[in-house]
Parts: structure tokens; sequence; C-alpha cells
């Protein structure tokens, strides 16, 4: 019985450490898709730092570009994007927001030739523009 206690907690440990080790993986792959699915858009993201305690998610060289037929590949140019967060209220209807930190390097608002903005009201899937 004892050598099978020690089997499961020895897998227990195991799947812990590796589920830490790939949590910022697993967390850059979702912002980056989350940004594709919600707006349409392109992003890279150079790191993702997601702490659980305290409850953090901390962002590096996130840029977002622009849709087809913009004169400039690049909307967004973000070094550092940090936010702390209550972990409680992700169940409620509202977060609550301890600290928030962005560093914008860059932000281009332009018009396509339909003299239309790429930054408005996004749709699901695709850039809502103005």
């Amino acid at each position: 019985m004892k050598k099978v206690l020690l089997g499961l907690l020895a897998v227990f440990i195991i799947v812990c450490v590796v589920a830490m080790a790939v949590k910022d993986s697993i967390a850059r792959i979702v912002l980056i898709r989350g940004i594709r699915q919600a707006y349409g858009l392109e992003a890279s993201v150079e790191k993702v730092n997601l702490s659980l305690v305290p409850a953090s998610l901390g962002v590096q060289e996130l840029k977002i570009y622009n849709p087809k037929g913009y004169p400039d590949v690049l909307l967004a140019d973000v070094p550092e994007l940090y936010v702390a967060f209550e972990p409680f209220s992700l169940f409620k209807k509202e977060v609550h927001i301890k600290e928030l930190r962005v560093t914008i390097k860059e932000l281009l608002i332009a018009q396509n030739k339909e003299r239309r903005y790429n930054v408005g009201s996004w749709g699901a899937g695709a850039p809502g523009l103005i």
C-alpha cells in the first residue's frame, strides 16, 4: 500500500512540475490565439509570465499587426504589459485588477484606401473597422 501511495505522490509531483514548466508557454499560445479570435489580428509575444501567487500576468514584447490593406505592418508595439488581479474575482462578472502597467512604444492609427480605420470596435473573428 505504501508503494502505491508513494508512486501516486511521485506522479502527482511530476505532473505539477511539468505543469509549472509549461504554463507560461501555454499562456503565450492562448494570448496570441485569443487576440486572433477576438479581433482577427495577428500578434506575436516574446515572453509571458503567468504567476499564481500573487495572481499576475506579465507580457513582454507584444506586437499586434495591422489587417491586410493598411500601409504599415505594425499596429502596436507594447514592450511591457503587466496585470496583477484578484484570482477569485475571475469567477464573478467583475474582475478586480490590483495593478496594471502598460508600456506602449508605438501605436499606429491609420486609414486604408476605403478610408476605414485599423482600430475601433472589432467584431469577433474580424477587425471591425470604423
